[in-house]
């Protein structure tokens, strides 16, 4: 069976100095709903949920201009890399989350989708 980790998608992580208009460029390009905040070493700082970005990056401010930092946050959940699929399906359906953050320690791997997960759980 394959494992989470083989199933992520690798996302373009933000710089925390970047402005919320490249997060939400990653999310219309790569069709996520959460962008990775990373050092230079790809370990995650955090993320950006296009909810943060629609209410405290455009709403209030300048189109964009809000720096990535400003609306970091800690992701409620992550997942292993050597988890199996319906393993990690369960903690996202309990925790109602549709996308969460694949790490290997603290270095960022990708992003699983719960319906990818079902997806390959059911074919």
């Amino acid at each position: 069976m394959v494992s989470v980790g083989e199933l992520a998608k690798r996302v373009t992580p933000c710089k925390p100095t970047d402005n919320v208009s490249v997060a939400a460029a990653v999310m219309k390009s790569e069709n996520v709903t959460i962008v990775p905040v990373c050092d230079e070493n790809e370990h995650l700082m955090g993320i950006v949920t296009d909810r943060a970005i629609a209410v405290g990056g455009f709403a209030d401010n300048e189109a964009g201009a809000t720096k990535v930092e400003e609306l970091v946050e800690k992701p409620e959940i992550t997942l292993s890399p050597d988890m199996k699929p319906e393993q990690a399906a369960d903690i996202m359906n309990e925790s109602r989350l549709t996308e969460v953050i694949v790490l290997d320690g603290e270095r960022f791997v990708g992003i699983v989708s719960y319906f990818l997960l079902k997806e390959k759980i059911n074919a």
